[in-house]
């Protein structure tokens, strides 16, 4: 079958038997993030993005000595300083810290990075410094700071920059960015993701990280998009966080149990029974999920289960 330097050609049977031969990637973050994915992270401002995104990177190092692989795992970050980092992953007035696995690399850049972003010699100096360092786990925080004070595409050029960065070197890539606006009180969506109607057709998995209602310092994480599996984490089934700060001196997420968005946001039970009353009302009268859903913001699994 036909093949050169832009595509493959052949029958879809055996693209499917030589799949076969073809190990399943690893699991980096629960169903959220698979090896050689280019998963989006969003959310609110200050929701401890960072946070979830450092967890990431130390888990991803952590399974990569797991199994003898020697890769390393790029932090790209463009939010905090040295000292904020100091802070969050040290005692005050000590010099105790949480040790972080020597595979875990992180870059900083110059104040100037505004004015070298769309230049394409920076991405050929990190493509370089990937492939000479051994990196294969990339993640870039954020690029929302990146696309500060631009205008129309950039944000989409940006990231397919990125996209170009993670094929050409062959990387697991996860990508943060802020949510358009703070969100406690309604379902978050892919409505939320900046740029979403393209990000969210280029992005493997997209996953977000929200406030909830139940504590200043309570978190929940909920799956949007996977290609690498089905949904595990929507809206009936999202991941309850709390912010602390451990004995090792590292701040993190600790998992508390699995719960439903309606809990996290304070979704008042007889107002839900009210919407599920005029879903059903509609579905009567032949309205399609998608429908349904658009019309009361919310997901056409939900509309469904109001039905069943």
């Amino acid at each position: 079958m036909a093949q050169n330097a832009y595509f493959e050609c052949n029958k879809f049977n055996e693209f499917i038997k030589n799949g076969f031969n073809i190990q399943e990637p690893n699991q980096f973050y629960f169903s959220f993030l698979h090896e050689g994915d280019l998963a989006i992270l969003f959310g609110p401002p200050h929701c401890g993005k960072s946070i979830l995104a450092v967890m990431i990177a130390e888990s991803i190092c952590n399974l990569y000595k797991h199994y003898g692989n020697n890769s390393k795992v790029l932090y790209i970050d463009f939010e905090l300083t040295n000292k904020q980092i100091s802070m969050r992953y040290a005692f005050t007035h000590t010099d105790r810290f949480h040790q972080f696995p020597e595979s875990l690399l992180r870059i900083t850049f110059h104040e100037d990075i505004h004015s070298r972003i769309s230049d394409n010699s920076l991405f050929e100096d990190l493509e370089k410094f990937i492939v000479n360092n051994n990196v294969k786990s990339v993640i870039v925080d954020s690029i929302s700071f990146l696309a500060q004070g631009k205008k129309g595409t950039f944000l989409n050029d940006i990231f397919l920059k990125l996209t170009s960065l993670k094929n050409n070197c062959g990387l697991t890539m996860l990508v943060v960015a802020n949510s358009l606006k703070k969100i406690n009180s309604t379902p978050i969506s892919l409505a939320d993701l900046p740029g979403n109607a393209f990000l969210s057709v280029i992005a493997d998995s997209i996953f977000a990280l929200n406030f909830s209602t139940k504590g200043y310092d309570i978190r929940y994480v909920k799956q949007l998009k996977s290609n690498s599996d089905r949904i595990r984490y929507g809206d009936d089934n999202v991941l309850e966080y709390k912010i602390i700060r451990d004995n090792d001196g590292m701040t993190l997420l600790d998992f508390l149990h699995n719960t439903t968005e309606d809990e996290q946001i304070g979704i008042d039970i007889i107002a839900q029974e009210e919407l599920g009353s005029q879903v059903r009302i509609l579905r009567g009268k032949g309205w399609a999920y998608r429908k349904i859903a658009d019309k009361f913001s919310i997901s056409p699994s939900k509309a469904y289960r109001f039905c069943h």
